[in-house]
């Protein structure tokens, strides 16, 4: 069966909502990046970003991410009329979420003395890093809270908290800015927005679940009623999120180690710059994923095919559009909106927006795997993409400092593709058989201890948070 008009008129429809808000993200984000590198200039904002790196790996160490989880079981037991075993899901997801970020936080802030000294954070700035990782607390359960409001198809409300997230953001920044403020005030504007994102999109959640008969429980007791087959998916998410936050983070806490605040300062310009042009296609991956679950389950394979495939041939011919006017204005931009102190940017930033264009054609096909409940294959594909990138920034950080770990990661995304369309197109061409919306979901492999695939960046107020 091919792919009908209303499938992807409704992944059309919740692209839009979510993409709507993107102009203001896109521009918002940006300028809170010029304003936060002109205040602090790039050894302190080397600084901040290795605050980011570390919290970002201590969280996808020490918590569970239940947003793929929560996507496919919840929108199974809705296929199956289970309304109530699927707000029993969710509310065990929100447990986990919560306790095990609490857990994190508290980990980091005992080890963060011996951690910091380690990726190149001055001791004067050891306090710091405990604060700031107090934004794995509210963030626990944001990015549950986000997948559930994308099952009930309420993407016109992720659009909303987006922009205020992304208002009160850049007026925060302007604040600091004109106020000359340091560092620390910078990381407390961190954690007040962690705090508004957190509250904001779980009180959104739970009204849009209400409103389709969805009633969450968050009792203790619901942490013995984990939904069969959960632990298996959640383990290999597990691994597959560790592995993604390794591959995104390890960049900069290896310059951090090899080489400079400096250096880490105008990488991570660089890549707040690239992280801000991956938001037009966030917007059509987030509506792609419950459609992928949804055509997959009802044994529509061929719709599902003919939907990844226009996914793939339309975010190609955007990244064609932005690569083009990135090279051509690369000067530009660094000039005006970070200052002559990231002039030695323009390089790293060129290789970037490469990498950033392959990411972007590539994720609609690495969305497919965990969306018809093949988490293995997404942490395969994960595992090669991070093999990858850690020799490639071994050899090049010590080298070439930024343009090294640009290097990195453009080399790194590009095995990832090839590696993902030799995996998608198997499963795809071998899975015409249709699923029945009940059928239970495949035993995920045992994960690996100790072990991000490239992906789309989810930015929040000019810091990454995990997915």
């Amino acid at each position: 069966m091919t792919a009908t008009p209303s499938s992807s008129r409704l992944v059309l429809k919740n692209a839009g909502w979510t993409a709507a808000g993107m102009g203001v993200s896109i521009v918002t984000g940006i300028v809170q990046m010029g304003l936060l590198a002109r205040m602090l200039g790039p050894a302190a904002l080397g600084v901040l970003g290795l605050f980011i790196s570390c919290t970002a790996l201590a969280g996808s160490l020490l918590r569970l991410s239940n947003a793929e989880a929560a996507i496919t079981f919840v929108s199974r037991a809705i296929a199956g009329g289970r309304l109530a075993e699927a707000g029993r899901t969710i509310g065990f997801c929100y447990l986990v979420d919560l306790l095990s970020g609490l857990f994190a936080w508290a980990v980091l802030a005992l080890l963060g003395g011996i951690v910091a000294p380690r990726v190149g954070i001055p001791e004067a700035y050891g306090g710091l890093l405990t604060v700031y990782s107090l934004t794995l607390v509210p963030l626990a359960p944001f990015w549950t809270s986000h997948a559930l409001l994308r099952v009930a198809d309420r993407f016109k409300w992720t659009f909303l908290q987006a922009n205020l997230h992304a208002v009160l953001g850049l007026a925060g920044a302007a604040f600091l800015y004109f106020e000359r403020a340091g560092l620390g005030s910078v990381v407390l504007l961190y954690l007040a927005l962690a705090v508004f994102d957190g509250v904001s999109i779980v009180l959104l959640a739970r009204t849009a679940l209400h409103a389709k008969g969805i009633r969450v429980s968050l009792h203790p007791r619901g942490l013995a009623r984990a939904p069969e087959g959960f632990w298996g998916f959640a383990g290999a998410g597990y691994g597959k999120a560790l592995v993604k936050s390794v591959s995104r983070y390890a960049d900069t806490l290896m310059l951090g180690a090899w080489a400079t605040p400096v250096q880490v300062g105008l990488y991570r310009a660089v890549k707040q710059i690239s992280d801000q042009l991956q938001l037009p296609a966030q917007g059509l991956v987030s509506s792609l994923y419950p459609e992928y679950s949804r055509l997959w389950f009802a044994g529509r394979v061929n719709a599902l095919r003919r939907l990844a495939t226009r996914a793939v041939l339309g975010l190609f011919a955007v990244s064609v559009v932005m690569g083009v006017m990135m090279w051509s204005f690369s000067d530009l931009v660094i000039a005006r909106l970070l200052g002559p102190q990231f002039a030695g940017a323009r390089n790293p930033l060129l290789v970037m927006v490469l990498a950033t264009a392959v990411n972007i054609v590539v994720t609609p096909l690495y969305s497919i795997l965990p969306a018809i409940g093949r988490p293995g294959a997404a942490f395969g594909s994960s595992l090669v993409a991070l093999a990858a990138q850690v020799a490639f920034l071994w050899y090049f950080v010590p080298r070439l400092g930024a343009l090294g770990a640009a290097y990195g990661a453009l080399l790194a995304v590009l095995i990832w593709g090839a590696w993902l369309v030799r995996v998608v197109s198997r499963l795809l061409r071998d899975g015409n058989e249709a699923v029945s919306p009940a059928a239970p979901l495949p035993e995920a492999p045992a994960v690996p201890s100790g072990l991000r695939a490239p992906g789309l960046t989810h930015s929040r107020g000019g810091h990454a948070v995990r997915e």
